[in-house]
C-alpha cells in the first residue's frame, strides 16, 4: 500500500504539518494616527484611542486600546487578545473566542492611560479586515458602551449597532462639574452629563493583513460629536459682570458609533462657563488684557459645548425641556454710601429659532456650528430689563429670578 504523506511548509527553514485554523499566522499591525485634517490644536488629540479588528473571512474579532502618540507604541487588548506570552512566540490561546481582557491601568476624562503606559504590539490573525477606532474611556465617569464585549461585539458590528451612550448624574453629584458654583436650576427635567469631551470615530476600507508583508493602516479620525458654539450679548448699565454660568438641554442621551445617528428620545443637560469675546481674542492672542472695563455698554459672550447633539424644543413657548439655555448672571453695583452689593440674575431662553436655522436636531455638521442669539439681554443694576420682542423669529429671553446676594 502505497501512503502519500504531503506536507506545508509554515518557515522556511522548518517543515510542520500546518493547518491555518488551528495555528493562524500572526501579523504585526503598524497603526498609524494622522489629525492634521481634524484639529486646530493638537491638545484637542486623545491620547488613546479603540480599534477593533473585524475579520470578514472566517469571522473574527479583537478590540485594542492604542496609543495615539507614535506608531506601534503599544497598547494593549481589550478582548479576544489572539495569543498568550511572548509576543515573538506566537502562541496561541485555547478558545479563539478568549474571555474579555480590561485594561490595565486607568483612564481619565479624555481616555489616557495614567498608570501603564507600554504593553502589548497590535498583532491579528492573517487575513482581509475592517478596522474600526474611536475614543475609550475605560472606567470613566462621562460614556459607556453598548456591545464592547467578546460576546457581542460580532453581532453588534455587523449589524451596525454598536452604541456609546453618556453616563448622566442628578445635579447633587460630585461628578457633575458645576465650576464652584451653587447652581440652581430652573429646567429641572433631565439629568446631566459630567462635561462635553469630543469622541472621534475611524473606519477603513478592506485591508489584507499578511505575517510576511509590513501592514501600515492609516487612522484618520474624523469627529463624531457636534462642537456648538453659543454667540449672545448683554447689554449693561450701572453693572459689572464678574463670571456667568450656564446650562443648555436636550443633549441626545446616545449615538451610534458606526453611523453617527444619534437617539433623541431621550436627552441630557450639561453646565459649562460662557466667556466674553474680547478675552477669548486676547487668550489666543496672548494678551492678558480683560474685557468690560465700563459699568456700561454691550459686552458679548460666547459659551463652548463639544456633545452628540442638540434637540430644540417642541413649541417656541416652553420654558422646560430639551432646547433650554440658562445663565446664572454674578454682577456688582455700587450703592448710594458707595459699598458693593453683589447680585445674581437668574435667566433663561427657549433657543427655538436659534436651534431651527439647522431644523430640528443639530448633529454631524461638518464645521463647528454657531447659535447667534439675536435678541439682546439687557440688565441695570436692579433688574433684567424687558425681554420680549415682538418679532416672531426672535427667542425670548425668560426672567427666573433677581437675588441680592449681599444683605
Amino acid at each position: 500500500m502505497l501512503v502519500v504523506a504531503i506536507f506545508t511548509s509554515c518557515d522556511t527553514t522548518e517543515v510542520e504539518i500546518c493547518k491555518d485554523e488551528l495555528h493562524p499566522h500572526l501579523a504585526l499591525v503598524d497603526l498609524q494616527y494622522s489629525w492634521d485634517d481634524n484639529f486646530v490644536q493638537k491638545s484637542d488629540i486623545p491620547d488613546s484611542m479603540l480599534v477593533i479588528g473585524h475579520r470578514i473571512v472566517n469571522t473574527w474579532f479583537c478590540g485594542y486600546h492604542s496609543s495615539t502618540q507614535q506608531a506601534n507604541n503599544g497598547g494593549e487588548y481589550i478582548f479576544n487578545k489572539p495569543y498568550d506570552g511572548d509576543f515573538n512566540t506566537g502562541e496561541e490561546t485555547d478558545n479563539d473566542n478568549a474571555t474579555d481582557g480590561n485594561v490595565d491601568g486607568t483612564q481619565g476624562s479624555n481616555g489616557t492611560t495614567t498608570e501603564k503606559e507600554t504593553g502589548d504590539k497590535f498583532y491579528v490573525k492573517n487575513g482581509d479586515y475592517h478596522f474600526i477606532s474611536y475614543n475609550y474611556f475605560h472606567e470613566d465617569d462621562c460614556y459607556e458602551y453598548l456591545g464592547l464585549t467578546s460576546e457581542e461585539i460580532a453581532e453588534r458590528v455587523l449589524n451596525d449597532r454598536l452604541v456609546i451612550k453618556y453616563k448622566s448624574y442628578p445635579l447633587s453629584d460630585d461628578k457633575v462639574d458645576k465650576h464652584g458654583m451653587n447652581w440652581k436650576d430652573y429646567n429641572p427635567y433631565s439629568t446631566y452629563i459630567t462635561g462635553s469631551t469630543p469622541i472621534y470615530y475611524f473606519s477603513s476600507g478592506v485591508k489584507t493583513i499578511d505575517d510576511k508583508n509590513e501592514n501600515i493602516i492609516k487612522i484618520t479620525p474624523h469627529r463624531l460629536t457636534q462642537d456648538i458654539e453659543i454667540h449672545f450679548s448683554i447689554e449693561r448699565d450701572s453693572v459689572m459682570i464678574e463670571k456667568m454660568m450656564a446650562e443648555v438641554s436636550g443633549i441626545p442621551e446616545s449615538m451610534n458609533l458606526i453611523t453617527g445617528v444619534v437617539d433623541p428620545s431621550h436627552t441630557l443637560k450639561v453646565l459649562f462657563m460662557p466667556k466674553e469675546e474680547s478675552d477669548i481674542q486676547n487668550d489666543t492672542q496672548g494678551n492678558t488684557a480683560q474685557g468690560q472695563s465700563s459699568w456700561y455698554g454691550l459686552t458679548n459672550y460666547v459659551g463652548h459645548i463639544s456633545v452628540m447633539g442638540l434637540l430644540r424644543s417642541d413649541d417656541p413657548t416652553f420654558t422646560t425641556g430639551a432646547g433650554i439655555m440658562q445663565l446664572a448672571i454674578f454682577s456688582y453695583t455700587i450703592d448710594k454710601l458707595g459699598r458693593k452689593v453683589s447680585k445674581l440674575f437668574n435667566v433663561g431662553i427657549n433657543l427655538y429659532n436659534t436651534i431651527g436655522e439647522y431644523g430640528k436636531i443639530i448633529y454631524q455638521n461638518k464645521e463647528t456650528v454657531i447659535l447667534n442669539i439675536d435678541n439682546i439681554l439687557k440688565i441695570d443694576k436692579d433688574q433684567v430689563l424687558e425681554t420680549v420682542d415682538g418679532d416672531r423669529n426672535l427667542d425670548n429671553w425668560i426672567i427666573y429670578k433677581n437675588i441680592d446676594l449681599d444683605v
